[in-house]
């Protein structure tokens, strides 16, 4: 299909430059993260790395990809420019609520395997909430996260309204999570994506989650700019400046 519109449709946009999601995905997925899962160590250069890094530049080389932050993605979206999204579920809101005349038109698959019969799904995004040691009124605060998140009703109504994937697991057996979705084509969307829960290898993001982030966003496009001959010397550097910046050690 791409190559019957001469190029004009891409396969997805990548946020050169301003994020690495599309590296933290294919990273997950191969089973490799920024630390290790005692957040003890940077493993940033680590073989499941290096092959989601190298993965990305072959795409961008073959020109397949086009490059765009938040915005672009969902211009390229509602105006037909791409082909599909990599992202977390919660994508799934973005896409419906700003292009409803797409309704239809659209589906959801797993992500490709990188090696066969491998996992086909990522982690991307998630939310966190802490109540502050100082508060004084601690079980007030717990009580109202309780009461807007950890019931099954709240849960699906998000999910129906922002397409919010649960994170309460008694959700995950609502009727609704099973059911035809319209837009999608009348797919059971939930049902595919909530089914990858328990196969995605875990991932620490640690505190220091945002440095390396950063870090590794700038390495990216360097790397893509040809600034690297290969993904493993980018990614051996990008593992020195996020040791520098954590104080961790760069695992062996």
């Amino acid at each position: 299909m791409l190559q019957a519109t001469g190029g004009k449709v891409k396969m997805g946009t990548i946020a050169n430059g301003q994020d690495d999601e599309w590296f933290r995905m294919l990273a997950n997925q191969n089973g490799c993260f920024y630390f290790n899962n005692q957040g003890t160590a940077v493993t940033v250069n680590q073989p499941g790395c290096v092959r989601a890094l190298d993965t990305i530049k072959k795409l961008v080389d073959a020109g397949v990809v086009a490059f765009g932050g938040w915005n672009e993605q969902i211009q390229y979206i509602k105006a037909g420019a791409v082909a599909s999204a990599m992202f977390g579920a919660w994508y799934e809101g973005t896409i419906r609520t700003n292009a409803p005349d797409q309704s239809g038109k659209w589906g959801v698959y797993l992500m490709p395997a990188a090696t066969k019969g491998g996992v086909r799904a990522a982690n991307l995004g998630g939310s966190a909430l802490a109540i502050p040691a100082s508060s004084r009124n601690k079980e007030a605060a717990w009580a109202f996260v309780k009461h807007a998140l950890a019931t099954t009703e709240g849960q699906i109504t998000m999910l129906k309204e922002y397409g919010l994937v649960p994170s309460y697991l008694p959700a995950l057996n609502d009727p609704y999570v099973k059911q035809p979705q319209p837009y999608w084509g009348n797919q059971p969307i939930w049902q595919l994506i909530l089914g990858t829960l328990g196969r995605i290898p875990p991932a620490r993001g640690t505190q220091y989650f945002q440095e390396a982030r950063q870090i590794m966003t700038a390495i990216q496009a360097d790397f893509l700019a040809g600034k690297y001959k290969t993904a493993k010397e980018a990614l051996d550097e990008a593992a020195r400046q996020i040791s520098r910046a954590t104080g961790l050690p760069v695992a062996r």
